[in-house]
């Protein structure tokens, strides 16, 4: 990557952080407004109601309704704009580092970038290969490669997540061997594919830094990020805010982690885990290249 690429690349995160960060901000106020005009409205709607204005009461409950419906739509908004944020920093993370081994003379073999899934490599390629679908419950063997199979030939063709779970419900997946089966076969499928190409991606790139951080001169750190929607389990909440007793964060940067203190998810304890480990140096936060507030959902 030359000199003028990378620095068209910067530019283009530092624009797309803005916007997102403007539209985050616009959607969290008027979610704010919208949810005390909610309280207002539900006092005003309880008064009626002790009286005999029906025609009041109507118009209370259509307005009541519209609230909801533009509360559910800024929250959607707001999950969306943080899951993009989280998205764009995983793969300017990726980019970045991988810049900055190419100019130090180390080679970095990237297939593709996806919406999403980062810089696909060889390593994380390799950990697709290796690795069994734990989320794939207890399928058939035969089922159970098809769906490796089909996790790998996705990420290398850079697809979506959207675009891997299709090719796993063509694999014969269905709904059993769960204890808890999933609201539906495409959404087990989902899961299936965005929660191991997460995983793969995630480690792949830890075991390439791990390889070459003795070339870059300055420690990279990860941050734990959960995902945008909350959908997470128990334990990542904490890995994320840095309350987890067992790992220690990196001082003044609650939830960042050195590389040999980093957590690590097991199929056990965190069975539908979809959190990003971000690559983090001191210096992109302190130059404002990545804002962690936003990628933690904290106001700035």
């Amino acid at each position: 990557m030359s000199t003028l690429e990378r620095d068209l690349l910067k530019l283009l995160h530092k624009l797309a952080r803005e916007r997102n960060s403007r539209e985050a901000r616009l959607a969290e106020r008027l979610l704010k407004i919208y949810e005390e005009a909610r309280k207002e409205l539900y006092i005003n709607f309880i008064n009626a109601q002790g009286g005999k204005d029906k025609l009041k009461i109507q118009h209370l409950e259509g307005v009541m309704r519209e609230i909801e419906r533009q509360i559910k739509y800024y929250t959607r908004l707001t999950t969306k704009a943080r899951q993009e944020a989280i998205d764009e920093a995983f793969v300017m993370g990726q980019e970045t580092v991988a810049g900055m081994l190419s100019a130090g003379g180390i080679p970095y073999s990237k297939i593709a970038v996806a919406g999403g899934i980062g810089t696909i490599n060889r390593d994380m390629i390799e950990n697709l290969i290796g690795n069994v679908p734990k989320l794939a419950g207890r399928v058939e063997t035969h089922i159970l490669n098809r769906i490796r199979d089909e996790l790998t030939r996705g990420a290398v063709m850079g697809e979506s997540i959207p675009k891997i779970a299709r090719r796993i419900l063509g694999t014969g997946l269905t709904q059993e061997g769960l204890k808890k089966p999933f609201p539906s076969v495409r959404a087990r499928a989902t899961t299936i594919a965005r929660t191991e190409i997460i995983r793969a991606s995630s480690t792949g790139f830890i075991d390439f830094t791990n390889k070459v951080q003795g070339v870059i001169g300055e420690e990279i750190f990860y941050s734990w990020i959960t995902a945008g929607d909350g959908r997470v389990d128990p334990p990542c909440p904490a890995l994320a805010n840095g309350s987890d007793p067992r790992f220690e964060s990196v001082p003044g940067m609650p939830g960042v982690y050195r590389r040999d203190n980093l957590p690590v998810p097991t199929i056990a304890s965190h069975p539908r885990c979809r959190c990003r480990l971000v690559p983090v140096l001191r210096s992109w936060v302190k130059n404002g290249d990545l804002n962690l507030n936003t990628l933690k959902g904290k106001a700035a």
